[in-house]
């Protein structure tokens, strides 16, 4: 599996939470998710990434980012929209490259309100984690934290939201595993 298809978030938090969503997924059970995550710090990083993987192998890959800056990756800006009509006010967006096997998953708005976004619709209070939620940049400071798997608030935290199965954290670990399985064409 890890030789065929490779996820490639923008940040701690992106790539902590992708790799917590796929540990749970059966398809992995035998596949150390280390090998099949491949961080990169920024949306423009991730597209080169992306780029590569699509120029010099034939390998899936969904890249993991956040919709919370202007892209300049004239790369990111050649994926399709594959959502809804309603983008703009959905959780997550779903893209597809016109070329390559590539997806790309945009959290909407970015990682630190989404996640707050999840706890709230999952009564999941942020506070019982030691988490700022009026804060945004003391929470944002978190998860751009290198050591950010060590921080045992923010770990306890992403697993309860995973437990409480929020709608969008649930849509997430649905699009990874049916792109993963080959299961959403576009």
């Amino acid at each position: 599996m890890k030789d065929k298809i490779l996820f490639v978030p923008e940040c701690y938090g992106d790539t902590f939470l992708t790799e917590t969503l796929l540990k749970s997924l059966d398809i992995f059970s035998m596949t150390k998710i280390g090998d099949l995550v491949n961080h990169k710090k920024g949306i423009n990083n991730v597209g080169r990434t992306l780029e590569e993987i699509g120029l010099n192998t034939n390998k899936l890959a969904i890249g993991i980012i956040d919709k919370d800056k202007i892209v300049t990756s004239s790369y990111i800006k050649e994926f399709i929209d594959i959502t809804p009509s309603d983008t703009e006010n959905s959780d997550l967006l779903l893209k597809k490259h016109l070329t390559y096997n590539q997806y790309l998953i945009v959290l909407n708005p970015a990682l630190e309100k989404w996640l707050l976004n999840c706890a709230k619709i999952s009564d999941v209070n942020p506070l019982d984690y030691e988490l700022s939620i009026t804060d945004i940049n003391a929470f944002k400071n978190i998860t751009k934290d290198v050591n950010l798997k060590g921080n045992i608030n923010f770990v306890n935290f992403v697993k309860e939201l995973k437990r409480k199965e929020s709608s969008p954290m649930m849509t997430l670990q649905n699009w990874l595993k049916l792109i993963s399985e080959g299961n959403i064409l576009g």
